[in-house]
């Protein structure tokens, strides 16, 4: 506990959110700070452990049979609509006994058909792509590794493992032209990209 203590103390400053929950007073959102470093490694397995509850109750008691969560990305599929939004406003629900809340913007009800967005990727009923802003943001900071490389601030080795990574990534989903074309792009050599 004290280290778990130390970790969240510790952290990064978080964006300021104010939301008000049952029983709170007009003070307890500027009393408590809100949410875990995004990116450090503690924030997986606080995710898990503070959502583990949430899976109980969405397995158990509402008995989802098709339902798939990674950290806080959760998706759960259905072939009711209605009963979909009973069970969206059931979590939510659920959720406030522990402060939190839905995205507003990414928890919504709609046919599979449409794509969902799911870990960096859009995932159709017979093929999946790279979430179009992932593809942005490396190619942004694919730009800055270059500029690193260029000024001898970052080695070969350590900048083909930037891009490899985002290259491992992109190839769980319908990406092979995509990544040819990117990896020409960088290296400036047409390979074949596994």
């Amino acid at each position: 506990m004290w280290l778990i203590d130390r970790i969240i103390d510790n952290s990064n400053e978080q964006e300021e959110h104010i939301q008000y929950f049952p029983d709170d007073d007009l003070f307890t959102p500027h009393q408590r700070r809100r949410g875990l470093p995004i990116g450090n490694l503690t924030s997986q397995l606080f995710g898990n452990y503070y959502l583990s509850a949430l899976d109980h109750f969405i397995k158990e008691e509402l008995q989802c049979k098709y339902y798939v969560r990674y950290v806080d990305d959760f998706v759960i599929l259905g072939d009711d609509k209605s009963e979909l939004n009973q069970i969206k406003s059931s979590i939510s629900q659920f959720l406030t006994t522990y402060r939190l809340i839905l995205h507003p913007n990414k928890s919504r009800v709609y046919p599979t058909k449409d794509g969902v967005t799911f870990l960096g990727h859009r995932v159709f009923p017979d093929f999946k792509l790279v979430n179009s802003e992932s593809v942005r943001r490396f190619r942004k900071r694919t730009r800055k590794y270059i500029e690193s490389y260029h000024n001898d601030t970052m080695s070969q080795f350590e900048f083909y493992q930037c891009t490899r990574s985002w290259f491992a990534h992109a190839a769980f989903s319908d990406t092979f032209r995509l990544r040819k074309k990117i990896y020409y792009d960088i290296y400036g050599k047409d390979v074949v990209v596994y």
